[in-house]
């Protein structure tokens, strides 16, 4: 298995801030289905996360998990801006990272 390079790390999470845009959309149960059948089929076939080692597998399940959870049990709107702040933070660290090393 390949080591996650940070390129294709920011690469990843440009792709997950594009689709969550700026957090404020919707998506119906079918849409989120679909989605989650395109991420399998993508996984099954080797052509998505391929240089994600196991244990950082096991972070994004746990993320999504309890992302979940207070979706589920709570409000996760009452969280949104703190999401996106967090999310552009560890995509501008990458950035700069990157940056850094060219």
């Amino acid at each position: 298995m390949k080591k996650l390079t940070k390129s294709t790390l920011l690469k990843l999470i440009r792709e997950e801030i594009d689709n969550l845009g700026d957090l404020t959309g919707t998506m119906t149960r079918s849409q989120q289905a679909a989605k989650e059948m395109e991420k399998s089929k993508g996984l099954r076939s080797g052509n998505s996360m391929k240089d994600i080692t196991t244990r950082e597998r096991s972070i994004i399940q746990s993320v999504e998990d309890a992302l979940s959870k207070v979706a589920e049990e709570g409000d996760l709107n009452k969280y949104r801006s703190q999401l996106e702040s967090l999310l552009q933070r560890m995509l501008r660290s990458l950035t700069s990272k990157e940056d850094e090393q060219e």
